[in-house]
């Protein structure tokens, strides 16, 4: 899409190099406003509450020792993902970082007792409801494939021996 952002460009601009014992550029961006995130995310929790007809429940963030500010999980009893062979249901999580108002969506790995672990593409209209929202709160949805790239940033020394991805630097804990 020529509209598309260019995603490695925009997620290295958001990587603030940090020093050991450095929270800011971290765990959060330098000027982290965390009312206006909480109050955010908090909308966005309520919107896909009404949408999916149930409660969704979202912790204060941001998580601790984590980039990632929360994550809403849309259980599998309402969303409309599903192995087609099988019939099994899946929720989805939806997560949320602390930069730059970065969002991603992706079908949940949590497995019920004898529920097959392969995980079966997101419904398109639960992608669609789900993204709709997203945008209009002003997120930027990141796609997985961008976020399964290795990271090549400044902050490597974070992640140690571990092999980090984007996905590590923004929606994972350091």
């Amino acid at each position: 899409m020529s509209d598309s952002p260019d995603w490695l460009e925009l997620l290295r601009g958001l990587d603030e190099s940090v020093q050991l014992g450095q929270v800011r550029g971290a765990y959060v961006p330098d000027g982290f406003d965390l009312k206006e995130t909480q109050v955010r995310f908090g909308v966005l929790a309520q919107r896909l509450s009404d949408i999916y007809g149930t409660r969704l429940t979202e912790p204060a963030g941001p998580v601790q020792d984590a980039s990632l500010f929360g994550i809403i999980t849309i259980p599998d009893s309402t969303s409309s993902t599903c192995n087609r062979a099988t019939g099994f249901k899946f929720g989805i999580d939806v997560l949320v970082s602390s930069f730059g108002g970065l969002a991603t969506v992706r079908v949940s790995r949590s497995a019920k007792k004898g529920e097959p672990y392969i995980l079966p593409p997101m419904h398109p209209d639960d992608r669609g409801r789900i993204d709709e929202v997203l945008t209009e709160l002003g997120y930027r949805v990141v796609p997985d494939e961008v976020l399964g790239l290795p990271y090549a940033g400044p902050n490597a020394w974070v992640f140690g021996s571990r092999t980090a991805t984007w996905n590590t630097r923004f929606f994972s804990w350091l």
